[in-house]
């Protein structure tokens, strides 16, 4: 893992961030509208932009135990079919076909369980071309990301976002929130986020701090569990999530940045809310 710097213009205006994490696109049991509906949102928000956090495709080769055809996507069902041999690009036709229409406001990918699996046993380039389709550096699975707002020369306000695509299978919001709180005591960030659960959440917490210039600070930090798009329930095939009990897809989550113009000693970076959908 390496840490990665996005620069953005510095705006007195309310910065939104969206989520985007397991849409599952190829899959039978995603919401679509769900999804177009997240889209148009996300294209029609002021100063918005968005993260990536994993499994944007449902990338299940034929030779995994998991694939069945009866789930894949009706609306693309002849496609599939048709490109069996390049399956890998079929996955990623979906993905620009959906979400084109936000590809300027993209930040940053993070690969999920489905791409880095589906990597390892086909050798498909997921990571080289999905920075190709978005123009933005990929990481498999987590990163550290600091968005720098800058004014001119100058940096006036900064944040720092650890991303994971996330792991494990509890099955209530406050398990995976949980998850997500725990991060705080390895990682040291402004914004926590995580995916792979499909519940979302958002919970604040506060730090208090000594800056350099000798002033205390008490600074927010968000821990978001991001969501996704999978509905878990198909008359067609039992699902995996139906086999392990999960419930369907509840929402997605944002937070929104007050931009401050930063002091000498750091502080007054940000104020931050989030929400939920």
């Amino acid at each position: 893992m390496r840490g990665h710097i996005v620069t953005l213009p510095f705006t007195t205006e309310p910065v939104t961030i969206y989520f985007l994490s397991d849409l599952h696109l190829g899959a039978r049991d995603v919401d679509m509208d769900a999804i177009k509906n997240t889209v148009n949102l996300i294209k029609n928000t002021p100063n918005a932009y968005w993260f990536g956090l994993g499994d944007y495709g449902d990338f299940i080769p034929m030779t995994d135990k998991r694939f069945d055809i009866r789930l894949i996507n009706e609306n693309e069902i002849e496609n599939f079919q048709n490109d069996i041999a390049y399956i890998g690009d079929w996955y990623i036709r979906l993905i620009d076909k959906y979400l084109s229409p936000i590809k300027e406001q993209c930040l940053f990918l993070v690969l999920g369980n489905h791409e880095t699996v589906f990597m390892d046993r086909t050798g498909y380039n997921i990571t080289g071309k999905l920075s190709e389709l978005f123009n933005v550096e990929v990481a498999e699975y987590e990163a550290f990301v600091r968005l720098r707002f800058v004014e001119g020369q100058r940096t006036r306000s900064h944040i720092t976002f650890y991303l994971n695509h996330g792991y494990g299978g509890g099955k209530t919001v406050g398990s995976q929130i949980n998850r997500v709180e725990e991060l705080a005591k390895f990682y040291e960030a402004d914004v926590y986020a995580m995916g792979h659960n499909h519940k979302v959440g958002v919970s604040k917490g506060h730090v208090t701090r000594l800056t350099i210039g000798g002033n205390i600070e008490r600074r927010t930090t968000m821990f978001v569990s991001v969501g996704g798009f999978k509905l878990g329930k198909d008359s067609n095939a039992t699902t995996y999530e139906t086999r392990g009990g999960m419930e369907a897809r509840d929402g997605i989550a944002w937070i929104k940045l007050y931009l401050k113009r930063m002091g000498g000693d750091g502080n007054g970076r940000y104020e931050i809310e989030g929400s939920i959908r």
